[in-house]
């Protein structure tokens, strides 16, 4: 969280410059995908991913941060039912959609209860935690991305970024 911290710092003073590239979502996110089936797996949860396609402008590192955030606080929230990530083409974005069925994070104080502590070697991976929405928010701002949270019907819950797609393919 401390890198992601003084990242931001030194983008908000122009200090640092985010190069953003043509990325393909397969390529940039398989390993993070395969991360995160060992945390589901550890937490007895369910993850569903499907539909990820696509070739976006984005910074690759900062991309594969805010899309495990994203599934470390879905996984947190998750009532046991699992989570879903995909992508979905929306115009001239690709949207990554994490959902699952769980507390509301919507107008919550929890928005900016998060942290992401780095990976112990005696704590096992279940263990880490989601970099906090706020800083979420801040770094996908930064990037030209936009981050959504909605509740939907029944207590599901969805955490999505707005991604411009690149517009030559790789």
């Amino acid at each position: 969280m401390i890198e992601i911290l003084v990242l931001l710092s030194r983008i908000e003073a122009g200090f640092q410059v985010v190069p953003l590239r043509s990325c393909r979502i397969p390529a940039v996110l398989e390993a993070t995908m395969q991360k995160m089936a060992k945390v589901a797996l550890e937490r007895r949860l369910p993850l569903r991913v499907r539909n990820m396609q696509g070739v976006v402008r984005s910074n690759a590192k900062l991309l594969v941060v805010v899309t495990k955030s994203l599934l470390l606080n879905a996984m947190k929230l998750s009532c046991g039912d699992g989570v879903s990530v995909c992508c979905r083409r929306r115009g001239n974005q690709l949207r990554l959609e994490v959902q699952f069925r769980g507390a509301s994070i919507v107008g919550s104080s929890e928005k900016g209860a998060f942290v992401q502590l780095p990976p112990l070697a005696s704590r096992p991976i279940a263990c880490e935690l989601g970099l906090g929405l706020l800083l979420l928010e801040s770094l996908c701002h930064r990037l030209g991305h936009s981050l959504h949270q909605r509740q939907l019907a029944r207590d599901n819950q969805l955490l999505a970024i707005e991604l411009p797609l690149a517009s030559t393919a790789l």
